[in-house]
């Protein structure tokens, strides 16, 4: 009994990730890239395993943006349609979500490395948690990108939030491009997790009719 108590406890702060996740994710690296024409360089050589040739550049750029663009794309479909998401969908946004996340803690966690001390280093540990955590999960087949569909006035809320963030790290913290993408990608993870945990609380003391994560 108690037993499954405890086990009914830790699943409703097991972390969940929905589809308005992918979207926020996309939506900085969107701007992060447009904005910091540096990055794409500084990804390309990383993709490319840090080789000089142009063509293993080009085609390691190539093919991180077709796929960025395709999650793109897709989170973008499914904020705004009630479709069912279909399990290659789901394991695709799972994959784009753990990458960003894991991108953002090594660039930002390289550029910290002579600043110890530095305050901002929790955000490329809470980066790299986040794919960890995300990897182990799905390596258990217990990770999806959950079935819920944002409602619009979340997005709008999550995505103006985000924008006032990135201003906030760019024109008064003055933040570097890593930083700035670190912290956004924190923000997109906690938003959704926060948001996650919340309504199924509301769920388990029956104050919400249905759980929101398995709709």
């Amino acid at each position: 009994m108690m037993r499954r108590q405890i086990i009914s406890v830790l699943e409703i702060f097991k972390p969940r990730y929905s589809e308005l996740a992918a979207f926020l994710t996309a939506l900085t690296c969107v701007v992060v890239a447009v904005t910091y024409p540096e990055t794409f360089e500084l990804l390309s050589e990383f993709l490319s395993g840090g080789g000089s040739g142009e063509v293993k550049i080009v085609f390691a750029s190539i093919l991180f943006v077709a796929f960025a663009m395709v999650v793109f794309v897709l989170s973008i479909f499914h904020v705004s349609t009630n479709r069912q998401k279909a399990p290659w969908e789901q394991t695709l946004m799972g994959v784009f979500v753990l990458s960003a996340n894991g991108f953002a803690g090594v660039f930002s966690g390289v550029q910290l490395l002579s600043e110890a001390s530095s305050s901002l280093s929790f955000f490329p540990i809470w980066n790299i948690t986040v794919g960890v955590a995300l990897l182990y999960q799905m390596g258990l087949n217990r990770y999806e990108i959950t079935q819920y569909n944002a409602q619009p006035m979340e997005i709008l809320s999550a995505s103006l939030v985000l924008l006032i963030i990135y201003l906030l790290s760019t024109q008064f913290w003055r933040l570097s491009w890593a930083m700035t993408f670190s912290f956004c990608m924190f923000y997109s993870s906690i938003y959704v997790l926060l948001m996650s945990l919340i309504k199924r609380i509301l769920f388990s003391i029956g104050l919400l009719d249905s759980d929101v994560d398995n709709q």
